[in-house]
């Protein structure tokens, strides 16, 4: 154990890596890469005290006031001494370690620093980052950037700032450590987004709210909550303030705990919903896509489609640190975008060069090979098994039989579906039956339909109607 780590912490292998790899590069100019979760402000923590204890000065440049007392937290665990430059504050001028927000830096004389710490560097290349960012380059500090998604939707890349990465485990790799929770994923619509203009190099919100902000896809997301993440505390992201405001409204119409926040939001509002208890959802715009942690979140809810790897990315991630009994992290994709980009988890190379491709947008159809979606629970996985992880039923793929006519074809797949349903209807236990059962009673209240609807749909489901074993 180091001298300068808390009695209470323990360093996992690959943070005692990152360090190793760090200091290899002569903290010139790097960024690490680390998934959510992954620890990374522990390790800037490590280098701070070992830096003050040299006497040098440190600055940590946030985004956001929430990152700012997130960090303060943590510093506060280290036991790092510390001020905030903040809005018109700037407390404990004398000592050497600095938290900041970049919006309050750009309008001030900048502090003299030895090491700088860049917090989500991928939005280092925008002109104000770039402008301080290149201040302390000049100025002979080091730069040491950290994200977990290093990249950017307008391709330019960071290399003009930064010459290395420095690489902690993927998520996959996290998630089979035990250091983040797997993901189960359902996309129960992909709503058709081909017409949306595109601004700035995502979609244009106005075009999308016309899109999203819709009773169907509000009502998937109300539906498939109570379906699939009933009890847990959600983060929900919208397209933008209505439509935030209008999934609030809906859970809560569904007898649903839920509240809205955004970048405008009276700040004892905000850090009300915020810290909001399970069961509920969050719905928020653009405030808990990067830095935010509650490891108490299991569920996170897309209903904002984007072309924007690092934004989805940084939002999925929330809801995978692990917390005392939380086994998963639910992802209710309302968006399209799983189809997008794939899973959360899938392996993927990072590059510090210039007009790096970070997304395939897809014409409309055309969805990634690799992903399917379940027809009858809407789960959704990587295309290598032959039945959903989820519910057990069959995966229907495409087969094309050139020697079969049209009519005979057609019959085929109508037995061959037949005989699924029914081999699943079989394998079905009464304890899933039930929970079904519940579900469908869950939507037909959250929707105003008529009393005998779930009953009817467990009958078109599981072809007998509910016994008293399931209404119990």
């Amino acid at each position: 154990m180091t001298p300068s780590t808390p009695p209470q912490f323990e360093y996992r292998a690959y943070q005692q890596q990152a360090l190793v790899d760090l200091r290899a590069t002569g903290m010139d100019s790097a960024i690490l890469y680390a998934p959510t979760g992954s620890g990374k402000t522990a390790i800037m923590c490590d280098i701070t005290h070992r830096a003050v204890a040299k006497g040098r000065a440190v600055l940590f440049m946030c985004d956001s006031i929430e990152i700012v007392e997130q960090t303060s937290a943590t510093m506060d665990w280290w036991g790092v001494e510390y001020g905030v430059i903040q809005g018109t504050t700037r407390t404990r001028p004398d000592v050497a370690v600095h938290i900041a927000t970049i919006q309050t830096l750009r309008n001030r004389t900048l502090p003299k620093k030895d090491i700088v710490f860049v917090d989500e560097c991928h939005l280092a290349r925008a002109a104000t980052w770039e402008k301080v960012i290149q201040h302390y380059i000049d100025a002979g500090a080091k730069i040491i950037g950290a994200s977990a998604s290093p990249c950017r939707l307008d391709g330019r890349g960071l290399g003009k700032l930064f010459k290395h990465i420095v690489y902690c485990p993927s998520i996959q790799e996290l998630t089979q450590q035990g250091y983040l929770v797997p993901f189960r994923v359902f996309a129960p619509s992909v709503p058709n987004v081909s017409s949306v203009p595109t601004e700035q190099g995502d979609f244009q919100r106005k075009g999308l709210a016309v899109i999203m902000d819709k009773p169907k896809l509000i009502g998937n997301a109300v539906e498939h909550y109570g379906k699939m993440a009933r009890g847990r505390l959600a983060i929900l992201s919208a397209v933008g303030v209505e439509h935030s405001k209008h999934l609030a409204e809906a859970f809560q119409a569904a007898g649903i705990p839920a509240a809205h926040a955004d970048a405008t939001t009276d700040r004892e509002e905000r850090r009300r919903v915020l810290s909001m208890p399970a069961p509920g959802v969050i719905c928020q715009v653009d405030i808990c896509g990067k830095g935010w942690d509650r490891p108490e979140v299991s569920a996170a809810i897309d209903c904002r489609p984007t072309q924007s790897l690092a934004r989805w990315l940084q939002f999925v991630g929330r809801s995978v640190r692990p917390f005392e009994g939380k086994r998963d992290s639910v992802l209710l994709d309302v968006s399209g975008n799983v189809h997008r980009f794939g899973m959360p988890d899938e392996a993927r190379e990072w590059t510090l060069d210039e007009k790096q491709t970070q997304t395939r947008e897809p014409a409309v159809g055309d969805l990634v090979v690799s992903i399917t979606t379940c027809r009858r629970c809407f789960g959704t996985f990587r295309s290598i098994v032959d039945v959903c992880p989820y519910c057990g039923a069959p995966v229907v793929r495409q087969v094309r039989r050139i020697e079969t006519e049209p009519g005979q074809l057609e019959e085929m797949r109508r037995e061959q579906k037949a005989a699924a349903i029914e081999n699943w209807r079989e394998k079905v236990s009464d304890e899933e039956k039930k929970k079904r059962y519940e579900g469908f009673r869950f939507v037909m209240v959250a929707k105003g339909y008529k009393k005998n609807w779930a009953d009817v749909r467990f009958y078109h489901t599981f072809g007998h109607w509910p016994g008293r074993e399931v209404r119990a």
